[in-house]
């Protein structure tokens, strides 16, 4: 709040138990207002008893809670996310849980808002974005996100008539004159309150708003704690026959990134253990990566790869994965992490599945050794030790690979506990996947070396 910076708590009314990643798609949530309350809305009930003043949206839809729509087609009707639901942000977040302070939105140009066809107007039209405007005010939130890049005139024109035709709206009544004056209210008396209405950011004061900013927004101080909040976040779900923690015999180790730059990560972690003696110094460490994004999606297994594999004792596997077509049986992710996989076994190794996004992929791998669930899927090809000199200390880094590669080799204990269930994963008739209603791993669920 010193250098004028506003936290926000996220995604309401929860984002945890969703299969489906909003950014790609649109989740939907079967539960009743009852089931959110006694799970889903308690951490939000109590930041907003502790004081919040602003939360964040999810484009999630609630078919049992929420009342059908009618969508842009004027024919196909569903349900709003909650983004644009009245009843979720007024009704429940606003009169439910008393919450009076800031409400924005998840990015509106996540593809679960910008191509459902929603509301009127072509998919990234002027008109389709003011018209989803319209049904996201009136549902009671006070600020819009959707963050374009202003690098060109079009981007520029865009937010010109963007803005002047949510204020058309405003002028013609469908959206209430009151509406705008109660976000207004909201949102200066927050500024005021953290003195960002009086800042000057190009005035005397800026050396040292950047100063403060740098000295506390990603400190070192931060990213321990960062780590430490991660090392019990990391839940270990699987663990056959004492795969895990990698041990000391283990003198060819495998360790595989999805992509070229997850072994950044990779590589400075494995460094730094073997460093700490967490690894022992005569332990080959071999890092490399099976999925090449940039030659047409393609595995990339080469033969020197396959040898290391074969002759491994562990090889681990680093998934992440946002759908379930990440996992079909064409994808080139899967077949990469199934052929590497079937080539440990072969050769009599043990494979560890390293999940780094969604938790769901532990499901379909189910033949692995042991998997080891980390969540957090960015950030893995910044190297921490570039902070060393201070002057890149709020690097973003991903502080969750970190403390599952500890955990692999013992430097840590697991000690996570699912927060959502993990259902199985079927094939369906015509050889596409989808979750089955059978549970493979509970909430709560999680395994410890101790």
């Amino acid at each position: 709040s010193q250098c004028g910076i506003i936290g926000t708590y996220k995604h309401f009314p929860g984002h945890g138990d969703t299969a489906t990643d909003s950014h790609i798609g649109t989740p939907s949530v079967e539960k009743t207002y009852e089931e959110l309350k006694q799970n889903e809305l308690i951490p939000f009930a109590q930041a907003v008893k502790d004081g919040a003043e602003m939360i964040m949206t999810a484009h999630i839809t609630f078919p049992a809670i929420d009342e059908e729509m009618v969508f842009g087609d004027g024919v196909t009707k569903g349900y709003y996310p909650a983004t644009m639901s009245r009843k979720m942000i007024t009704e429940i977040l606003r009169n439910d849980l008393g919450f009076n302070g800031v409400v924005v939105t998840d990015a509106l140009e996540m593809d679960a808002i910008r191509t459902a066809g929603l509301v009127e107007g072509e998919t990234d039209s002027v008109q389709y974005h003011v018209n989803l405007a319209e049904k996201v005010i009136n549902a009671g939130v006070d600020i819009l996100l959707l963050p374009m890049d202003l690098k060109n005139a079009e981007v520029v024109q865009f937010y010109d008539d963007y803005i002047s035709g949510i204020a058309e709206k405003v002028q013609s009544g469908a959206i209430p004159k009151e509406r705008i004056d109660e976000s207004v209210l909201r949102i200066l008396t927050l500024k005021d309150k953290y003195d960002i209405l009086g800042m000057d950011p190009e005035g005397a004061d800026r050396e040292q708003i950047v100063s403060k900013a740098m000295e506390t927004v990603g400190s070192d101080a931060h990213h321990e704690t960062e780590l430490a909040i991660a090392r019990r976040a990391v839940t270990l779900v699987r663990n056959e026959q004492g795969t895990l923690p990698v041990s000391a015999d283990a003198k060819n180790v495998v360790l595989l990134g999805r992509t070229k730059e997850d072994c950044v990560i990779l590589n400075y972690t494995a460094d730094r253990l073997k460093q700490e003696g967490h690894i022992p110094a005569d332990t080959d460490v071999y890092v490399d990566y099976y999925y090449d994004p940039n030659a047409d999606n393609s595995v990339h297994y080469t033969e020197e790869m396959k040898q290391k594999v074969t002759g491994a004792d562990v090889v681990i596997g680093l998934t992440k994965v946002y759908s379930l077509s990440a996992m079909g049986d064409t994808s080139a992710q899967y077949i990469g992490i199934h052929s590497i996989l079937t080539d440990t076994h072969a050769a009599g190794g043990r494979f560890v599945l390293l999940s780094d996004n969604l938790p769901y992929d532990c499901a379909r791998y189910t033949d692995a050794d042991a998997i080891l669930l980390a969540y957090m899927g960015s950030g893995l090809d910044m190297d921490p030790s570039a902070r060393r000199d201070g002057s890149a200390n709020m690097m973003a880094v991903n502080a969750n690979v970190i403390a599952a590669v500890e955990i692999l080799f013992g430097a840590q204990n697991p000690v996570g506990k699912l927060p959502v269930r993990i259902p199985v994963i079927i094939r369906n008739e015509d050889g596409t996947l989808s979750y089955g209603q059978e549970e493979l791993y509970g909430r709560g669920h999680g395994l410890s070396y101790e």
